[in-house]
């Protein structure tokens, strides 16, 4: 969080009058779903993807049912029954459910079915005997690896046309797909069709072993220990599903199956296979011999990750230490309880090397015990923890690395071993106590170095030899606290807040900073750009540097109310307002988005900053002040948390 610096997509309901050759009668839409209406879980996944129908108007064509836009339509041209509408989603998806919003207050009656392949059909919604005549239509199903999805009209209240304004498909992410690009081998490959081509990133290129009898095996190097807990194989064509195995490894050497289906028989192009979590680096994917078959090939072999749904708590032992309490539709809960029930699964913790100095002046917050004592909680409630270091007493960011204050005297090279040595030392403490991290940060923000004024790159480049030997010495104490094996659980991350990391990135680098994993960046859209900005960086630094990519942190306002007599850090949105809303509506669209461009562009996850800190005297920025964030939280100013919070649980 940079302490210096002091659209949501709304629809907005309107009457529309839809004519079509004079045939259909005005309709009037309502401005909200019926009460008991519920939307199935996880996101609506069709926008924008090509649509086709056995018929269609000139001006209600196919593509107006998935545009995103309520107030267009498709309307088949004629007055019959048994029209069909379907959308091609171009991926294969876990789906949940459907919705159709008819635009009409008129009921429909209608299948809904789904495909791999736009050829074998599977009904999972029948609606044949519906006479309900809410325009909004919702159907909950459970559809494992689909790619089309078509609707067909099979009556309608006299009067209608096969019509309607939006279709939507709801899926909920299987996970990250950490196997692109990655290191592919197999015992054989035809000419051309070699192992790297099942994990590409698309289906254009397929893998296909050497046409001889026996089994056949692909394996990936993740590079990386993952927590897996899925895997999904696209072969060449349906006919081609082979019998199979999928087994995990942290060595390359010790192999343990992760799921086992020698006897398939399925004819699906799509084999989708949900596992126990389980870390690993290696996956590797036997084909057993199905007599009389040719060798499978497969078009792109996919492995799972959980996707990262985090926020930064920092705050929250302090809160509840000066009487913070939170509430859940009037219960009062733990508010970790609150987020994981939402969907949080990782929680970032920042680490001060002692808040009580000036101008921290905050003994106890933040320090290792208390960093201790959060590591505890976090565990207990299964959730992951992300260790932040600040490597000072107070606010690390862009504009401030100030030295602890017990180091302020030393050389760089006994800040170097300083640094290594107090890194060692905390991850020792809570690996001792069980609750070793997942992910550590060697510093918070450091676009300009960190531990100033030697290890300040901005004003001084002669300073960046500095620079990289503090985050080595970071990263080397951490390796030193842990076994081997341990050291494979754990995520290194080197943070920067916004856009052009790229030059930084490349001065690290070419001063021998190696050993991390992860690039973590801040991004708040009103101080570091668009969502569009975001969704082109993160694949081209995952390209160029061969790291994955995280947000460590964003947020954004519910309110620009102050509760206290600290002034607030953001007082303005510029122009994002347009399009989020500074209200709870606004805030939950901008997290959706967020989760949904880090997501969709490859990113590991994101950790929202801070959802918790609400103005509670004794809790503020530094001793003796208030709290500047507690329009920027995730729940109201007496703890009742908002709707944002839901938010999480579609991803």
């Amino acid at each position: 969080m940079e302490r210096r610096k002091c659209g949501a997509r709304l629809a907005l309901m309107v009457m529309l009058a839809l004519i079509v050759g004079g045939l259909l009668p005005s309709v009037i839409r309502p401005q909200t779903a019926s009460a008991g209406i519920t939307e199935p879980a996880g996101n609506n996944i069709a926008v924008g993807h090509p649509a086709m129908a056995d018929s269609q108007q000139v001006s209600q064509p196919a593509s107006s049912g998935d545009d995103g836009d309520a107030s267009t339509f498709w309307c088949a041209n004629d007055g019959n029954t048994g029209h069909w509408w379907m959308v091609d989603l171009q991926t294969y998806n876990n789906l949940t459910g459907a919705g159709i919003d008819f635009g009409v207050n008129a009921y429909y009656q209608y299948i809904i079915q789904v495909s791999q392949d736009a050829i074998h059909w599977r009904v999972v919604a029948n609606q044949t005997s519906n006479t309900d005549t809410n325009p909004y239509q919702y159907d909950a199903f459970t559809a494992v690896a689909q790619r089309y999805v078509r609707i067909t009209i099979t009556g309608m209240q006299a009067g209608q046309w096969a019509c309607f304004a939006e279709f939507k498909v709801y899926a909920i992410s299987q996970g990250e797909n950490v196997a692109v690009n990655k290191i592919a081998t197999a015992d054989s490959s035809q000419s051309g069709e070699q192992a790297s081509n099942a994990v590409d990133g698309t289906v254009d290129s397929s893998w296909c072993p050497a046409a001889t009898p026996g089994n056949h095996w692909l394996q990936v190097d993740l590079q990386y220990v993952y927590n897996l807990t899925g895997a999904e194989v696209i072969w060449a064509s349906a006919a081609q599903n082979s019998p199979s195995i999928i087994e995990t490894s942290l060595d390359g050497i010790h192999w343990q199956p992760a799921w086992l289906e020698p006897q398939n028989t399925h004819s699906r192009q799509v084999s989708y296979d949900v596992f126990p979590q389980v870390s690993a680096r290696y996956v590797r994917l036997i084909l057993t011999a199905r007599p009389g078959a040719s060798a499978p090939c497969v078009d792109e072999f996919e492995v799972f990750q959980p996707f990262m749904k985090g926020v930064d708590v920092s705050t929250l032992l302090l809160m509840e230490e000066n009487g913070a309490v939170y509430y859940e539709n009037g219960v009062r809960k733990n508010f970790l309880q609150i987020l994981k029930e939402n969907g949080v699964n990782y929680v970032r913790v920042r680490l001060w090397v002692n808040p009580a100095n000036p101008p921290q002046d905050q003994p106890g917050v933040d320090d290792l015990p208390y960093v201790m004592a959060m590591a505890r909680q976090i565990k207990a409630f299964g959730l992951q923890f992300y260790l932040d270091f600040h490597y000072s007493d107070t606010w690390a960011d862009p504009g401030h690395q100030t030295v602890p204050a017990a180091w302020a005297n030393e050389t760089p090279s006994q800040l170097a071993q300083t640094v290594h040595d107090y890194t060692e030392h905390v991850i020792v403490q809570l690996k001792s106590q069980g609750t070793l991290p997942d992910m550590v940060q060697i510093g918070n923000e450091i676009n300009c170095g960190m531990l100033w004024p030697t290890g300040d790159i901005c004003t001084n480049s002669a300073n960046w030899a500095n620079f990289a030997s503090y985050v080595n010495a970071g990263i080397a104490g951490v390796n030193d606290a842990l076994s081997p094996q341990e050291r494979e659980h754990i995520r290194i991350a080197l943070h920067y807040a916004g856009n052009y990391p790229q030059w930084w990135l490349n001065g690290l680098i070419s001063n021998g900073v190696t050993g991390f994993d992860t690039i973590a960046l801040s991004w708040y859209i009103f101080w570091h750009g668009g969502l569009s900005t975001l969704e082109q960086l993160i694949p081209s630094l995952k390209a160029q540097y061969g790291r994955d990519v995280i947000v460590a942190e964003y947020a954004y306002p519910w309110t620009f109310q102050n509760f206290d007599s600290t002034a607030n850090s953001v007082t303005s949105v510029g122009s994002w307002s347009n399009y989020y809303p500074v209200s709870p509506l606004g805030q939950q669209q901008l997290i959706e988005d967020e989760l949904s461009t880090v997501k969709d562009t490859g990113g590991l996850g994101a950790f929202y900053w801070e959802p918790g800190w609400y103005a509670v005297p004794g809790a503020g920025w530094i001793g003796g002040q208030g709290d500047g964030w507690e329009n920027m939280t995730q729940v109201d100013q007496y703890g009742n948390v908002l709707k944002s919070v839901s938010a999480y649980s579609r991803y």
